[in-house]
């Protein structure tokens, strides 16, 4: 089905929809910018307000205490219009104005001297980043994270990027020859999904840090309004980092992820999580479990290229605009139970090794799944299951999908390569995986899903 061969009753909630969605996010955007232009004109509006609150509290005590009207006050009387009395109202101006001039010289002066104390905070906090002892270090990310919470405003960003581009640092361990350590499997054979690091203990402060700044907290009691963290209007850049800890962002409201390029040695949490301006994983890879569970991604999601290497989880998520998975490579069980697609969504040239579920899945337009490829040792284990959204071919696969072999890396078998490839039996490796579970395994046709079992 096209997008215009879509229901019209479909094709309006879409429109409603997209239009609320973008009204939110045009009042969300106007408040932010608000917020930081009066954060950054904070006299201008003590001066607005008292003059407003002075104004306010003068005229009520004008209608309470005067005889002739709310408003009678700020007319002379005759006996007050002589040129003396002229001159004294006159100097009482211009006091008021010489006194609101003065109070800004002052906050000029205190701004500037603040300013001058911040920097020289953030700059001893830089050096003992770059201290040699790990001890510093850690020290030094709380002393930027209190730079950050003291002084606010533009200070956030500066913090934020500093830690980042920390991350983004080789910090991984070298041996004589400058090679990157890896830990080891139990053959003795390296394991390049692990590099060791001996700055682990800074890593997980770093990343903990971000994480508390990042999380959402419900505004009132019940909870139904949330408010984001400090840190949340701010842009991570991950780019090309190696990050060797665990990865904890469950409840965070980011505005703008890129992880481009990234990889994650250890679990990534992102469940509960909201991306407002920018998700970006492209070519990134994930060598655990990698967790986006109920998270939402109002904005457009880019995860093509990307490698999730064991479980991977996206069950409840919501994605509002398009979501992208070229080219992606998904190892492990791949769950995307109830998970809302609002966009379009492209599947093609990705490739699912062992099983996956599209379970009560919602596409309000059907996802693309031209060259995708599914493993073909799983063909007749129902292990792939699919919503009735989601358009069939003769082969029980998506329709543009195809059945494939894959060698011990994840690699398409074809005629050419096959006689110099070594290949394991992919079912008997899903057996060891968490994803043997019940959700992999193929509906009836009463619950609404279509299991591609092949006899």
């Amino acid at each position: 089905m096209t997008k215009n061969a879509l229901p019209f009753k479909n094709r309006v909630k879409q429109l409603k929809y997209t239009f609320k969605l973008m009204l939110a996010q045009k009042i969300e955007a106007t408040h932010n910018r608000f917020t930081s232009w009066r954060h950054e004109n904070d006299l201008f509006f003590s001066i607005i307000t008292w003059i407003l609150v002075a104004t306010a509290a003068y005229t009520l005590l004008n209608w309470i205490w005067g005889d002739r009207g709310i408003f009678s006050g700020w007319s002379l009387e005759e006996n007050t219009s002589t040129p003396l009395e002229r001159i004294k109202v006159s100097l009482t101006i211009l006091g008021g104005t010489g006194g609101i001039g003065y109070l800004v010289i002052k906050f000029r002066e205190r701004s500037a001297l603040e300013r001058e104390e911040a920097n020289e905070k953030l700059v001893l906090a830089v050096q003992q980043l770059g201290d040699a002892s790990p001890q510093v270090r850690i020290a030094g990310v709380y002393s930027l994270a209190d730079v950050a919470d003291t002084y606010e405003g533009l200070y956030h960003q500066r913090v934020v990027d500093i830690l980042c581009g920390y991350l983004r640092t080789d910090r991984l361990l070298k041996d004589a020859n400058g090679e990157t350590r890896y830990a080891t499997h139990e053959d003795g054979t390296p394991n390049h999904d692990q590099p060791l690091s001996t700055d682990g203990a800074v890593e997980s402060t770093i990343l903990s840090t971000l994480a508390s700044h990042l999380k959402a907290h419900p505004r009132t009691s019940t909870g139904n309004k949330i408010s984001p963290g400090p840190w949340s209007p701010c842009r991570l850049d991950l780019r090309g980092a190696y990050i060797t800890e665990q990865v904890n962002f469950k409840g965070a409201q980011i505005s703008e992820l890129n992880a481009q390029n990234t990889k994650f040695s250890q679990d990534a949490c992102f469940s509960g999580s909201k991306f407002t301006r920018k998700a970006n994983f492209l070519s990134s890879k994930f060598s655990q479990h990698a967790t986006f569970e109920g998270s939402q991604i109002a904005c457009h999601a880019n995860f093509g290229g990307v490698t999730f290497t064991q479980l991977t989880n996206f069950n409840k998520a919501t994605f509002d605009h398009d979501a992208r998975f070229i080219g992606t490579t998904f190892g492990g069980g791949t769950l995307f139970i109830g998970a809302h697609f609002r966009e379009w969504t492209d599947f093609r040239s990705a490739k699912f090794i062992m099983g996956c579920t599209f379970f009560n899945a919602k596409h309000v337009l059907e996802p693309s799944f031209h060259e995708s490829l599914f493993n073909v040792k799983l063909k007749n284990a129902k292990w792939y299951t699919f919503s009735r959204s989601i358009t069939l071919n003769e082969e029980g696969l998506p329709k543009g999908a195809k059945w494939s072999e894959f060698d011990d890396h994840g690699r398409p078998i074809t005629p050419e390569n096959r006689n110099r490839t070594n290949f394991t039996d992919s079912k008997d490796q899903a057996e060891k995986t968490s994803s043997t579970n019940s959700p992999l395994l193929g509906e009836d046709e009463d619950s609404g899903e279509v299991t591609s079992e092949m006899s």
